[in-house]
């Protein structure tokens, strides 16, 4: 790091001696030096602030102006805000010396702004190791074809991309870093966005359905009481900033603005499906209808005989296994000693929303390392707030899939973990295409369960 800045100073510096032999080759006509033979000089200095000599010599000469142009290069350099020397001291990163492509090595060398174990670039809230970094920039050059630009390599793009949506920076913050013109910051981010959502489409993808999750296999629990489960389902809003004129639909209960985004999860904490851009009034099961019904979005339904758990805003239905409704259902309910399930509906209900808590706990890892996705910033379209999801999902993937020690998701990794959760959304009436026996079928495979767990407690 100190290699490259002293580099850059040398530079900044020999172009500063160039200046200065230019300038001294100007004013050797107006102002000439008795070395070269010619007549009695003018002083063009001001007499109070250089004291001239009696018989000035060409050194003298050679001094004064090297202060001169120095003193007006700090000043011009000021004045624009790109060379300050307290940044270069405390090794700011938006001064002169680290500019583009510099930038991205400032971020993966040993400095302040990593992590002290494991090399973990700050990029993102919890950082992000080297190697998954360099493996994120390679599968995006080989899967959705993100090339070098003239001006910026694909590693540039790919930190401007995770520093907007990892730390929430802004497009002014950016261009100090980066020392690019808005324009071209916010061209990159729309070019590396709309790769990561396509490298979502082979990231995103559900399990093989005809095995039994080992998280179920190897939890008492769940095993072999939930055996068919094969995923969570759950809806949560992300904020949006949209136009007056359209605000009315993505209006929610909360007063705010927001869309509503549809996601499914296996028990290790990967996202299967995400669907986003649904406006905030939105109710959880017409998404989950319109997605069940409609084959262009290409959700994966469960097999015949199994079926994902989701909380009491769905229908119990094929395929998806709802709590009862009327008992205690929630974690926090099932605290202390004096709480613990009394009857067969309670002793379902507590397993069945340790078992979904998944979901909640993946949005959970989502936004703690995606701000972006709690407080979505000006400027952006309502076109691009709809792949943020998407694309903040895949790399939430990918880090899942390359990194076994990251911090995130080790937290959030506790089965019982409470996360503040969206709760009191309402119910619908709407539902998939099923018939009456179809539901009491539904309601006959969540007796018989809830009469196993409940005997299971007994013995």
């Amino acid at each position: 790091m100190e290699d490259g800045i002293g580099l850059e100073l040398e530079v900044l510096l020999l172009g500063m001696k160039l200046q200065t032999l230019l300038l001294l080759l100007c004013l050797i006509p107006t102002a000439p030096i008795p070395l070269l033979g010619l007549c009695t000089p003018v002083d063009p200095l001001p007499q109070s602030r250089h004291a001239r000599p009696s018989e000035p010599s060409f050194l003298w000469y050679l001094e004064v102006l090297i202060q001169e142009v120095q003193s007006w290069n700090m000043k011009w350099w000021s004045k624009i805000g790109l060379f300050k020397f307290n940044l270069i001291s405390n090794m700011k990163s938006n001064s002169l010396a680290l500019i583009g492509q510099g930038m991205v090595r400032f971020f993966f060398s040993n400095n302040s702004r990593c992590h002290p174990i494991c090399n973990r670039v700050e990029l993102l809230q919890e950082g992000l190791p080297i190697s998954v970094f360099i493996a994120f920039c390679e599968a995006l050059k080989v899967h959705t074809g993100l090339k070098h630009s003239r001006y910026l390599t694909v590693q540039e793009q790919v930190c401007i991309f995770l520093l907007v949506v990892g730390h929430n920076s802004r497009n002014r913050i950016i261009q100090e870093r980066f020392q690019h013109s808005g324009e071209t910051i916010s061209k990159y981010f729309k070019r590396v966005l709309k790769a990561v959502c396509k490298l979502g489409k082979l990231i995103i993808q559900p399990p093989p359905f005809d095995e039994v999750p080992p998280e179920i296999m190897n939890n008492q629990k769940y095993w072999p009481f939930f055996k068919n489960c094969i995923g969570a389902i759950d809806g949560t809003h992300i904020d949006a900033k949209v136009p007056a004129r359209e605000q009315i639909p993505y209006r929610g209960r909360h007063k705010t603005t927001s869309q509503n985004v549809m996601a499914a999860c296996s028990f290790d904490m990967r996202f299967t499906y995400v669907l986003s851009g649904w406006e905030g009034t939105a109710n959880d099961s017409r998404v989950l209808c319109e997605c069940a019904n409609n084959p262009a979005m290409e959700f994966p339904m469960a097999p015949l005989g199994k079926y994902y758990v989701v909380d009491s805003g769905y229908q119990n239905m094929p395929g998806f296994l709802t709590p009862y409704k009327g008992e205690r259902y929630h974690l926090s309910l099932f605290r202390g000693r004096r709480r613990l399930p009394t009857k067969e509906e309670e002793w379902f209900n507590y397993r069945h929303s340790s078992l979904r808590n998944v979901i909640e706990r993946c949005f959970g890892a989502l936004k703690a390392r995606f701000p972006i996705l709690k407080q979505m910033p000006k400027g952006f379209s309502v076109r691009t707030q709809k792949y943020l999801p998407t694309a903040c999902c895949t790399v939430h993937n990918f880090i899942r899939m390359h990194d076994k020690n990251d911090a995130v998701f080790k937290f959030y990794s506790k089965e019982d973990l409470i996360v503040e959760s969206e709760q009191g959304r309402r119910s619908s009436s709407q539902q998939i295409n099923v018939t009456p026996a179809q539901l009491r079928e539904m309601a006959r495979v969540r007796n018989t369960i809830a009469r196993q767990i409940f005997n299971s407690q007994r013995l």
